[in-house]
């Protein structure tokens, strides 16, 4: 959730409060009423989406992905300098001695399964140099189920906020209608209708410090020479 989004959704908040709070100034079948209890019912979806946005969030999958990646790595890169030695007596092997740089997640997954197939049969010679083959299975299935839940994460993160948007387009859509119909019927009432506007409003987030600090030194600022 953006910092627009929050500002938004904390006003719809204080939309929904008041709408309750006041509810007896508006008639059950005028077009106020109907539109507060659309945005009452986005609200808790708006909610629910919105924590499912951060669940979704594949910030904490990427630390774990980077991780089992360089485990990997790191082993196939001692295996295949191992391999350098022992290309002289399993000239077959030959092929499999480079490690490509750069090499993305994919190919670094079908590059480890290549190297598994072909060293599997040489696992003798292997050992004997203190690279043991079953530990490149132990170490390609955590790094491809973190890979694999990463790329299930960002599509329900990008589900989860196609979703948000449509529900604050429904609450949007009620909101023109509130700041149309709500004056109408407060328009005698200058305190509640000044509660509405203050409720209504939407925060603006604080300027950073040195943007204030700038605004203030131009405000202090003598004038210019002719």
């Amino acid at each position: 959730m953006t910092t627009k989004d929050k500002r938004r959704l904390d006003m719809l908040i204080r939309v929904r409060n008041f709408g309750t709070n006041h509810r007896q100034l508006f008639p059950d079948a005028s077009s106020a009423s109907a539109a507060f209890a659309v945005i009452a019912a986005e609200v808790p979806q708006l909610e629910s989406l919105s924590l499912a946005e951060r669940l979704a969030s594949h910030s904490a999958r990427a630390a774990r992905k980077a991780a089992a990646r360089q485990l990997l790595l790191e082993w196939l890169i001692r295996a295949k300098n191992t391999t350098r030695a022992l290309v002289k007596t399993i000239p077959q092997l030959a092929a499999h001695v480079d490690l490509p740089d750069p090499v993305d997640d994919r190919m670094l997954l079908t590059i480890a399964r290549q190297f598994a197939a072909a060293i599997t049969p040489h696992a003798e010679p292997f050992a004997a140099h203190g690279i043991a083959i079953e530990a490149l299975g132990a170490l390609l299935e955590p790094f491809e189920m973190a890979l694999n839940e990463r790329g299930s994460r960002r599509r329900e993160q990008a589900q989860a906020r196609a979703d948000y948007a449509l529900s604050m387009g429904r609450a949007s859509e009620a909101l023109d209608t509130l700041d149309l119909t709500v004056p109408n019927h407060l328009a005698e009432d200058a305190v509640t209708l000044a509660t509405w506007k203050n409720e209504r409003r939407l925060a603006r987030t604080k300027p950073s410090r040195v943007a204030a600090t700038t605004e203030e030194t131009k405000a202090e600022a003598p004038p210019a020479a002719a």
